[in-house]
């Protein structure tokens, strides 16, 4: 009888984060089903998931030079913690 490897893979688990702004400021967070008032909020709630976990931003109200700048700075916080962030694909 063969014993088995015992080695399995884990699903990959992907959250949601939508930002909204407004005139360049922050005016909505949400992570999964976590409603948050800052970025701050958001970095210690994300700092809670495990490694390997990759994050799905969708942004509304958009755009503009400051939802770029947050996203940049979301994601050179998460790679620090092993975590992923990947953009929204526009249909």
């Amino acid at each position: 009888m063969q014993a088995e490897s015992g080695c399995f893979q884990l699903a990959q688990v992907v959250i949601h984060i939508s930002f909204g702004s407004v005139d360049g400021n922050p005016n909505s967070i949400s992570l999964a089903q976590y409603r948050l008032s800052s970025i701050d909020a958001l970095k210690e709630k994300l700092a809670q998931f495990p490694p390997g976990t990759v994050f799905i931003w969708g942004q509304y109200n958009p755009v503009g030079k400051e939802a770029e700048r947050v996203f940049e700075d979301i994601e050179s916080f998460l790679e620090k913690h092993n975590l992923k962030i990947q953009k929204e694909k526009k249909q």
